[in-house]
């Protein structure tokens, strides 16, 4: 999987694209990349691109718990994340077709399951729907675009 992720330190705020194929590998290997950056905090809320060149045919519900499972071993497990209230973050989800929008609402569905979940996710139609969403109304939903390359 290609991801593109780009932190927005000022306006607390983690920009990525996604394209090529999806599955557990592919997502543990950016957790890796993004953790290992000095401008990442864990807490920062996501705007996430999807369009139809990202391939999701590997992912069913068991490999999507897997992926739940991979972040919150990532992010929730530490001391910082004992001290915070989840949610945790605010989590958008910005899908380009139908197929991308089915395979985001199954994720948000199962972030759901839990009596208080560590994730608010929400499946876009538009950049400025979730930045709306997420608080970011200052940001211009263009340049957001160019940002994650799209």
């Amino acid at each position: 999987m290609a991801i593109y992720a780009e932190i927005l330190t000022s306006h607390r705020l983690v920009v990525a694209s996604l394209s090529g194929r999806v599955d557990i590998d592919s997502v543990r290997h950016v957790i890796i990349q993004l953790k290992s950056r000095t401008d990442f905090v864990w807490n920062f809320d996501r705007i996430v691109f999807v369009d139809g060149a990202t391939d999701f045919s590997r992912l069913d519900m068991a490999e999507l718990a897997a992926i739940k499972e991979a972040v919150a071993r990532a992010y929730f497990s530490g001391s910082d994340a004992a001290l915070a209230a989840p949610p945790y973050y605010r989590f958008a989800l910005v899908c380009g077709g139908v197929m991308e929008g089915i395979i985001g609402k199954m994720f948000a569905t199962l972030l759901d399951v839990e009596a208080t979940p560590m994730i608010d996710m929400k499946v876009c139609r538009s950049a400025a729907e979730a930045l709306s969403w997420l608080g970011r109304d200052t940001l211009a939903a263009e340049d957001v675009l160019k940002i994650a390359g799209r």
